[in-house]
Order: structure tokens, then C-alpha cells, then sequence
């Protein structure tokens, strides 16, 4: 039973932790980018607001307790590890072959963690990348007809209607006016679907990072071996395990989120459309008596207009009720902080910051 420690491969560890740290703050960088959609894009009608800057708070205030960990904690960490191993003394000898008895394995728990793993990482000094996490941040391209089709005249009839003129004249050199102003009341549809999308890349990229992480725990084996190193490998595993369950996992379902108040906000704007385009109709049949000057306008106002305003206020009220109840979906994604794990065998294996229990256990004997 012995150990092996080479102190300058163990040094390029600790530069890999250093990588993972920029990975994480290119994945903040990129979704305060993409998260950002104005209050234009939320939409008078959208609840959303509050709820959408919540999320995005928790999601930047987790990449930031992450970044921490890696380069800040852990980081340290190696640090005090290192210092162990390269006591020169024989009393720090012994109690490091007393540590290597302690981690004795009573059973093959990493063998099982390896086997589960999609591939087989030997160990190496170079510390190479098996994933590449930088590609998944690519500019968000949703596509909107998934929950929106812009709708044909229903009619012969609707073609002879003042705001279908209007949209389809203005359509041959902007976009539909009746959708532009429909996402500025109901919400952007098409910037839920490209913050959903980001969040999808977001996770990919985040577990893509855990990839290389572990990856870089195996190739460690190659300047640190031992039943303290297997300890080591078997609790920052755990760390992979929560980060997944407890970041990559919730983002992604906040990402679905985002694609329900993408069709809420087209449901808002179809149950208000045609009431705007009746209103549109109203007032350009007013302004074509005007123009012979035999026209009542109040009395025209009160008749034609009046009632579909009204009802696209009703319409506004139950719109601003069901998003209301579809809040509750953003504010309860909880992300989780890293925390610590109580396993079998050798009881306590993570520490409550999140560090293997390495130099606790030394330094206790």
C-alpha cells in the first residue's frame, strides 16, 4: 500500500480549474445577453417581467457561486493538498501512509461511478478537453411559427377590409403591424423562444463543462494516485452530480417555461387581434366620412368603437389572470447550491463548502 504525488502535474491541475472558471464566465456573459429582451419584449399584457428578471438573477448569481467554487475554493484547496505532500519530514510521511490506510476502499463505489461514465478517460498530465463547451453558446435563431402562424383572410369579404389593406401594403416592407403591436401588448413571442433556446445552450454548455471537470479528476491519476486520491475522485463527483441536478437540470426546465409564455403570449394576442382589427376598420371607415363631411364621429365612436374597446379590455383582464397563475412556474426553478455529501464507507467525503475531506482527515490524525 503506497501513494505517488508529482507536484508540477498537480500545479497544471489546478490550471485546469482555472479554464472551467472561464468556460462558466463566457456561459454568464452569453446569457445576460440573450436574457435580455426589454420591457418592449414582455408586452403590457406580460406578468412576466418581475418573474423573468428573478430568473435571470438566480441563473447569473448561480454561474457566479460556481466560478467561486472552481477557481476560488477548490482552487485554494489543491493548495493545501499540495502542501501536504510535500512536507519532507518522516513523521509527514508516515501520517500520509496513515491517511492512505484511512481511504483503505471497502468497496468498489468508483468503479461503479467509471463505469457509468459515457467513456473511459485514461489518465494523462496534459489534461486535454473532451468537450468543447464555448460551442454551445451560439446566438439564439428560434423559430416562431412553432406557436405562431400569421393568419389568411378568412374571406372574400376580408380583403375588402381597411386594416387587411393596410397590413398587406405595409408587409411588402416591414413586418405586420398587428403583430408588432400585438407582441408590445402581449409579449414577444419570438424573444420567449429565442431566451428559451439560450437557456437550452446554457445547460449544454454548463454540462459540457462537468464533462471536462471529471475528465481532468481522472487525468489527475497520473501525477496523484492512492486510496486519498480515489477519496478525492469519488467526492468531486458528487460536486459533478449537483451541479447537474441542481443547475444544468433546472435551467433546462426553465427553458420550457419560456416556450408556455411563448404561447401564452400568442394566445393573448389571438384573443385580441380581431378586436383591434375591428377597431382599425372603425376608425378608417371614420376617416373616409370625414373626408365628404357627413359624419356623426361621437355618435360613430360610441357605436363602432366604444364596444370593441371594451371588450379588448375584458380580454387584457383574463390575459393578465392567466399569466398571473403561469408565474409561478419561473419563480419556483430553484437552483441549488453546492452543498455537502454524507456517503457510505468513509462517512463524511465532502466537507460544507463542497471540498473532499482530504486535509481534514491528515490533520486529524
Amino acid at each position: 500500500m503506497g501513494y505517488e504525488f508529482e507536484n508540477v502535474g498537480f500545479t497544471a491541475f489546478a490550471t485546469v480549474l482555472e479554464h472551467l472558471g472561464e468556460d462558466l464566465h463566457s456561459a454568464k456573459t452569453y446569457i445576460t445577453t440573450h436574457g435580455d429582451f426589454g420591457f418592449t419584449g414582455e408586452g403590457i399584457l406580460n406578468i412576466f417581467s418581475t418573474a423573468h428578471s428573478d430568473a435571470m438573477g438566480k441563473i447569473e448569481s448561480q454561474l457566479d457561486h460556481l466560478h467561486e467554487y472552481f477557481t476560488d475554493t477548490l482552487h485554494g484547496y489543491l493548495g493545501q493538498i499540495q502542501g501536504l505532500y510535500l512536507e519532507q519530514e518522516d513523521d509527514s510521511r508516515e501520517k500520509l501512509l496513515e491517511l492512505e490506510r484511512l481511504f483503505q476502499p471497502d468497496s468498489d463505489e468508483l468503479d461503479r461511478a467509471r463505469a457509468s461514465d459515457s467513456e473511459t478517460i485514461e489518465p494523462s498530465a496534459g489534461f486535454p478537453t473532451v468537450a468543447e463547451p464555448e460551442e454551445r453558446l451560439v446566438a439564439p435563431n428560434a423559430d416562431a411559427d412553432d406557436v405562431y402562424i400569421q393568419p389568411e383572410p378568412n374571406n372574400i369579404l376580408d380583403h375588402f377590409s381597411v386594416q387587411y389593406q393596410v397590413r398587406w401594403i405595409i408587409t411588402w416592407f416591414a413586418d405586420d403591424p398587428m403583430d408588432w403591436l400585438g407582441k408590445r401588448f402581449a409579449g414577444d413571442w419570438e424573444a420567449f423562444l429565442n431566451c428559451a433556446e439560450a437557456l437550452d445552450n446554457l445547460a449544454e454548455c454548463i454540462r459540457d463543462i462537468m464533462t471536462n471537470f471529471i475528465a481532468h479528476v481522472e487525468q489527475l491519476e497520473a501525477v496523484w494516485s492512492g486510496n486519498a486520491y480515489s477519496a478525492f475522485n469519488f467526492a468531486l463527483r458528487d460536486i459533478r452530480s449537483q451541479v447537474i441536478d441542481g443547475t444544468v437540470e433546472p435551467i433546462e426546465r426553465l427553458a420550457e417555461n419560456y416556450r408556455d409564455a411563448a404561447r401564452s403570449a400568442v394566445d393573448d394576442y389571438q384573443a385580441i387581434e380581431p378586436i383591434m382589427g375591428v377597431v382599425v376598420d372603425a376608425i378608417g371607415t371614420a376617416g373616409l366620412s370625414l373626408l365628404k363631411n357627413s359624419f356623426n364621429m361621437r355618435s360613430y365612436f360610441n357605436e363602432a368603437v366604444k364596444p370593441s374597446l371594451d371588450d379588448a379590455t375584458g380580454k387584457a383582464a383574463d390575459a393578465l389572470a392567466a399569466a398571473e397563475l403561469k408565474e409561478v412556474d419561473f419563480t419556483e426553478v430553484e437552483l441549488e447550491e453546492l452543498k455537502e455529501l454524507r456517503g457510505s464507507g468513509n462517512n463524511l467525503m465532502l466537507d460544507d463548502q463542497g471540498l473532499p475531506v482530504i486535509v481534514d482527515r491528515y490533520e486529524n490524525l
